[in-house]
């Protein structure tokens, strides 16, 4: 790592280190406290209406259950924020000489953050953005691979977003039955199983008490919460997806931030030589060598069958097509 990145870099792990620090305390809070919580409820409750009363109780840890991991989903996208930004901060390359040496620090993290999410808000500036990285002067990546990732991943999510709640059932059911293989951050899937198994478990204790003896006024409050919460925890599994494997990963951040990174070090530093050593998937030029070996014809969906598992499960369908765009060119 450049020395002018590290400080930036120890204060942004420093605020990683302090967001998985909040996660874990709300993992306990759950955990814990909503036991501790409901097992208080029962203890207050108490006469003929004690079964009628009570049964409310899991209904409303339910929902505090799904109230948290709805916060957590926001600090799980947090933390890709800050973990594909110190990517970028690892493999790029600052050069100059002396100039450069000048230099004690380069901080742009509020500039980058400001300018991607601008970038999340309309399609328009990156439409723009893809034109304009033919005149960036940056070595040690192709130019064609960033214009492929900058639309997969910020084109208002349609493209590697595409069907969330389908792909996030797949990766849930897959991890259920020991299937699940990635190299993005697992922790949002064991939190995710966690807390729907409580959350599965209060609405079963809900139901037993619904079966001894409840009103039917507590029927329809309960069929009620039972589909907002299958709505809820649908849009759950969409999320799940796009943190894991979709527009929100710290692969994505990392390409998203590229862009306006590059910018700002070349606007307040023009003279500093900018380069990326590492962050190498395929170059465009590889990819379609690869693909160019297929013995079929220029179908998308016959092309992405042939090519090598381990190659064609990088890409959905959608981004399949987007790449075979920028193949074809």
């Amino acid at each position: 790592m450049e020395k002018q990145n590290l400080r930036e870099y120890e204060l942004i792990r420093e605020e990683m280190l302090s967001l998985k620090n909040c996660i874990t305390n709300y993992m306990g809070f759950v955990i814990g406290g909503s036991g501790v919580a409901y097992y208080g409820l029962v203890s207050i409750t108490n006469g003929s209406n004690s079964f009628s009363r009570i049964a409310y109780a899991p209904l409303f840890l339910s929902f505090i259950v799904t109230s948290v991991l709805l916060i957590l989903f926001y600090k799980f996208n947090s933390h890709n924020r800050y973990a594909g930004y110190c990517k970028l901060l690892n493999q790029e390359r600052l050069g100059n000489g002396k100039r450069l040496n000048k230099i004690k620090s380069v901080m742009a993290w509020e500039t980058c953050i400001d300018k991607l999410r601008q970038s999340e808000l309309t399609a328009i500036s990156t439409e723009e953005e893809i034109k304009n990285i033919n005149s960036w002067n940056i070595s040690g990546l192709d130019k064609e691979l960033i214009k492929f990732n900058i639309e997969r991943y910020t084109r208002c999510s349609t493209i590697s977003d595409k069907k969330p709640v389908r792909r996030g059932l797949k990766i849930f059911s897959n991890f259920l039955i020991l299937l699940y293989r990635s190299d993005s951050w697992q922790f949002p899937i064991f939190i995710f199983t966690t807390f729907c198994i409580i959350n599965i478990l209060y609405l079963l204790i809900a139901i037993y008490f619904l079966v001894q003896n409840s009103p039917t006024m507590f029927i329809i409050v309960f069929s009620v919460f039972l589909i907002l919460q299958i709505w809820i925890w649908l849009i759950f599994l969409g999320r799940l997806y796009i943190i894991m494997e979709g527009s929100r990963t710290v692969d994505a951040y990392c390409w998203r931030f590229i862009s306006s990174r590059y910018k700002y070090i070349k606007k307040v530093y023009p003279f500093i030589d900018y380069s990326i050593t590492t962050l190498k998937e395929d170059s465009i030029e590889s990819i379609r060598k690869i693909i160019n070996k297929c013995d079929c014809n220029q179908n998308s969906n016959k092309k992405r069958q042939k090519v090598p598992k381990i190659f064609m499960n990088r890409y959905n369908k959608e981004e399949w097509k987007l790449l075979l765009k920028y193949i074809q060119k």
